[in-house]
């Protein structure tokens, strides 16, 4: 009898994988099991778009074929779009699935899409996958971009998951943009976690670089009230000295009167007009005392 050829195969292998991965999106065990004990080696092939059967029982939370498939699956194999199946599990939502990928993922690994999975489960503001995850993950590792899952949680505006992911994590973490946690959080008008960053020893450090402006002085600008009236409460000397201890051509502290008079020359007049309204600003009563803290200063 005459061997098949090497396209037959390749069809034939195509078909099964199909198969297999319609019976995973489904959660039909009885059909993966019978699939896979016909062809075992189906579970680690994927399609033109790098699906795994796996991928496909993870999106749809189909936790009796995952538990299946994965000890014949690589879990860290990832989509044309950069995708683990535990990234399924996590953008859809399934906690028991994403709890038993997270046990066999590779978790320090940044993702071709350029993210870990801590910081996509904090971007997605999923608490479930963040109380799974933090355990055996290191919080203070970045992304791709040099965001750390702190970040994610104060662009995702979740306090809850902030408040959760501090105690591990590092405050003063910089990104590859080089805006600060504390930078972030002025940013996104998130007071919350500006008083919760301060607490823990935040530094008010320059926005970016080659920007002159510190965290207070940017709030301001922004016309970020609430968030302005916690720094000039909390941290007003430190946002100005940290600004000129950061200059490299200070001397003798000569830029420190500078920054004080700069401090008392902000026009909040000005600022209120080019400023864009943000429905959690507080009353523009509050704005005459952040004046007069700033000059006091």
């Amino acid at each position: 009898m005459a061997s098949r050829s090497k396209t037959q195969h390749i069809h034939e292998d195509a078909a099964t994988l199909d198969a297999l991965i319609k019976a995973a999106g489904k959660g039909s065990v009885a059909d993966v099991k019978q699939i896979l004990s016909v062809d075992p080696d189906a579970a680690m092939r994927f399609t033109p778009t790098g699906q795994t059967a796996l991928h496909a029982a993870a999106e749809h939370g189909r936790i009796g074929c995952v538990r299946l498939l994965l000890p014949l699956s690589d879990p860290n194999e990832t989509t044309g779009m950069g995708w683990t199946p535990l990234f399924e599990a996590i953008c859809n939502r399934h906690e028991a699935v994403a709890r038993a990928l997270a046990k066999k993922t590779n978790l320090a690994a940044i993702t071709p899409m350029g993210e870990t999975h801590l910081g996509f489960a904090c971007s997605m503001g999923w608490m479930p996958a963040v109380q799974i995850l933090l355990p055996l993950c290191d919080a203070r590792q970045p992304d791709g971009k040099g965001r750390t899952p702190l970040m994610k949680s104060v662009e995702a505006r979740n306090a809850a998951i902030f408040d959760f992911v501090i105690p591990a994590s590092d405050v003063n973490a910089v990104d590859a943009a080089g805006s600060s946690v504390l930078t972030l959080a002025v940013r996104h008008g998130h007071s919350h976690a500006v008083k919760a960053l301060l607490a823990q020893g935040a530094r008010c450090e320059w926005i970016t670089e080659g920007e002159n402006l510190n965290v207070l002085a940017l709030a301001i600008q922004l016309g970020v009230w609430d968030c302005a009236e916690v720094l000039s409460e909390r941290a007003p000397n430190e946002c100005l000295l940290a600004e000129a201890a950061s200059e490299k051509a200070v001397e003798n502290n000569s830029r420190i009167p500078r920054l004080m008079a700069r401090a008392e020359s902000i026009s909040l007049s000005q600022v209120v007009k080019s400023a864009q309204p943000r429905p959690t600003a507080p009353d523009a009563s509050n704005h005459q005392s952040i004046a007069r803290r700033a000059r006091s200063l």
